[in-house]
């Protein structure tokens, strides 16, 4: 294991990371390393000067592991965030040692944005974990090229894998709609990493057709 940081403070945080470890089959495992601080009483009271120093409070639960309050640096998560998604595998470092994990939810401000909590859950290699996977649209709608408009239902699906399986997103190809189509989760490119829990006919997008603005009657005089 391989990781660079740097001094915030009294706080060490990781900003290059690199971990490999061997997956069932013998294959190496890419993760990301965050390191976490661990805290015996969650800080709710010093939750501004946290903030103030560029940490959000979390989390920790899960295999093998009790419920354990913590801080982690905020930049650090929002670029996980933002470069993988939520189910990217990570290795979550403590003071105690090491652990494989995923940021299994996140809080945020529906105001500012502001990231107010984050959990993170740890888990096994090789055990299944259920995440919230986004679906994300691509391509362009035939229909919308004549007027169309695309509308999206289901942003996101429940979905079981092992760890280094889970996906970031579910990308689902919508270049062939046309106006009055539609896909549902049986739609869906099958894979044998992951299963989706979601009836087949559970609806994603559709192409609507145009809102034609009515001209109003001329009075008569």
């Amino acid at each position: 294991m391989i990781f660079r940081c740097f001094k915030r403070g009294s706080h060490d945080f990781v900003t290059r990371w690199s971990s490999l470890v061997q997956g069932e089959e013998g294959g190496s495992i890419m993760k990301k390393v965050v390191k976490l601080e661990l805290r015996s009483v969650r800080p709710r009271s010093i939750r501004k000067e946290l903030r103030a120093k560029g940490m959000v409070l979390g989390t920790l639960y899960g295999n093998g592991v009790d419920s354990t309050p913590v801080v982690v640096d905020e930049k650090t998560i929002r670029r996980l965030l933002r470069n993988h998604g939520e189910n990217t595998l990570l290795e979550l470092v403590t003071e105690t040692g090491s652990l494989n994990g995923i940021i299994h939810v996140v809080e945020k401000d529906t105001i500012t944005g502001a990231l107010n909590h984050v959990q993170f859950l740890a888990v096994g290699l090789d055990n299944i974990v259920d995440a919230p996977v986004e679906i994300v649209l691509v391509g362009d709608a035939a229909g919308t090229r004549v007027g169309g408009v695309l509308v999206q239902t289901l942003f996101k699906v429940k979905v079981s894998a092992k760890p280094a399986e889970l996906p970031e997103n579910i990308e689902v190809d919508v270049s062939g709609l046309n106006i009055g189509d539609s896909l549902t989760v049986q739609d869906i490119k099958k894979v044998t990493t992951y299963e989706i829990h979601a009836q087949p006919s559970t609806h994603i997008c559709s192409v609507k057709s145009p809102i034609q603005e009515i001209e109003p009657e001329e009075e008569e005089h």
